[in-house]
């Protein structure tokens, strides 16, 4: 009788796995569109974990090495240390806004004051590049540009996009009301999750403890472990190696003294936190901000740039986050991907976790099978 059921659940098994195959294969958009609209229904509580995940590394480190092992704080130290992380996270956040923005203003203002000068000077430089090529030198010469015009286009966008804004209030007054509504349904999840997780943990292990079989039990405690683990090292060496690239990038181009070093680095550490199109994308803007400037220098930054990638790419990532994810990088770049067709960029950082956790298991999965 046992045997009986035992087969029934692989068979049950086995078609469901081929039927989630056959899904993906031949109805992807389907698939997608059903997984975009669960996670859109979790959000808040996905959002919420990832908050208490983060804030729970320096939480843990204030709580346990701090106030426990120096101050011998007993009563109130989780609340303590939630407060100074959330104290800290919110000055170090504040103190980024103030760097960032001003620059950002002052290199704009200056962009559009250097911009006629510049174009010139690029016209002159190409043309000194193509020499060889006597009508296209021609046609580089005979380029122009009018700053004011584009300074007034710029401003008719914006203002055309305020009115659209404007007569569509409603609905964007109903989005902003929803994203603050899932922020604040996050925000106060993930307290709970950081004040009360022994408490929450031991509740879900006795719940399953009296509805699951013993080893049922053991391999979801397995699972939970595992998850942990992968997101804490995963968040740890991901904010750790933007760290790195943007102070490498700072005093490789304070050395080389190219523009704006301190704001193209800010800018690289924070979008090198989205794995593998992050720090692209950091390259495009600090390109765009120094080929106004100089060309020449733009080219400079250029090869810096593809110079720290491929230190940070062979040597950073792999001993920073390559070896606590464990996920060999085709499936890295499978899992960025299909994270950013269902959740955009926070699918793009959380499901290089969730792939290495499932790559783990399968692995685990198939060597157990082998064996047997």
């Amino acid at each position: 009788m046992d045997n009986n059921k035992e087969n029934t659940r692989k068979i049950l098994t086995s078609i469901s796995i081929l039927f989630i195959v056959a899904l993906a294969i031949f109805k992807y958009d389907v698939l997608v569109e059903a997984l975009r609209y669960v996670f859109q229904l979790v959000s808040p509580f996905l959002l919420g974990m990832a908050i208490a995940f983060i804030f729970n590394i320096p939480m843990s480190i204030i709580e346990e090495k701090i106030l426990d092992n120096i101050f011998h704080m007993r009563k109130g130290r989780r609340v303590v240390a939630y407060l100074l992380t959330l104290i800290v996270s919110i000055v170090v956040f504040a103190f980024v806004l103030l760097l960032v923005i001003p620059e950002l203003v002052d290199t704009i203002a200056s962009i559009f004051d250097m911009l006629p000068g510049s174009f010139e000077e690029l016209k002159e430089w190409l043309s000194i590049m193509f020499s060889s090529y006597p009508s296209l030198v021609e046609d580089i010469k005979s380029l122009t540009i009018d700053a004011q015009a584009i300074e007034t286009e710029m401003l008719a966008f914006i203002q055309s996009s305020g009115l659209a804004y404007l007569s569509s209030g409603v609905d964007v007054f109903s989005k902003m009301i929803g994203a603050l509504a899932n922020f604040f349904i996050a925000f106060v999840f993930s307290i709970y999750l950081l004040l009360q997780k022994e408490v929450l943990v031991r509740q879900i292990y006795s719940l399953l403890k009296v509805t699951l079989p013993n080893q049922k039990v053991s391999k979801i405690s397995y699972v939970y472990t595992l998850s942990v683990s992968t997101f804490k090292k995963f968040f740890t060496g991901q904010f750790l190696e933007a760290l790195i690239l943007g102070g490498l990038f700072f005093i490789s181009m304070s050395i080389l003294r190219l523009p704006y070093a301190l704001l193209i680095s800010i800018l690289i550490s924070v979008t090198a936190l989205v794995p593998i199109f992050g720090a692209f994308l950091g390259c495009i803007i600090g390109i765009l901000l120094i080929v106004v400037v100089n060309p020449t220098s733009a080219l400079i930054f250029l090869v810096l740039f593809l110079v720290l990638q491929q230190l940070e790419g062979n040597l950073i990532y792999p001993q920073v986050v390559g070896g606590s994810i464990g996920l060999p990088s085709i499936w890295v770049f499978v899992a960025v991907t299909l994270g950013a067709s269902i959740m955009g960029v926070v699918g793009m950082i959380l499901f290089i976790p969730i792939s290495s956790i499932i790559y783990a298991l399968l692995k685990e999965f198939v060597a157990s099978r082998s064996k047997s």
